[in-house]
């Protein structure tokens, strides 16, 4: 069994399902804050991704498809953020790198 520092919880067993766990492991000393820090960074992008992009469901099947699919979404989001950098730093002519 695997102990956790948690307000109030029984240890749970290391073979427990993972529905099981994380409730539990939420409860855990930090684990609020570094859930707040998630949803601000991560929750973030997600959702821009799914809302200006309109990338709502993955196009391709199975779970290397996904992979590839995602890394894509990924690498177009961050070009897209880089040249809107170059964009906007070339309208108020401020050198961008340096």
């Amino acid at each position: 069994m695997k102990s956790q520092s948690c307000h109030g919880c029984v240890p749970i067993p290391d073979n427990a399902f993972v529905a099981d766990r994380a409730p539990r492991k939420l409860k855990t000393k930090g684990a609020e804050q570094i859930y707040s820090e998630q949803k601000e960074t991560l929750e973030a992008v997600l959702g821009k991704i799914s809302e200006a992009r309109g990338i709502r469901a993955f196009l391709l099947r199975g779970p290397e498809k996904v992979k590839d699919e995602w890394k894509l979404v990924c690498l177009t989001h961050n070009i897209f953020k880089l040249w809107r950098h170059l964009w906007w730093a070339n309208r108020r002519s401020v050198p961008v790198f340096g």
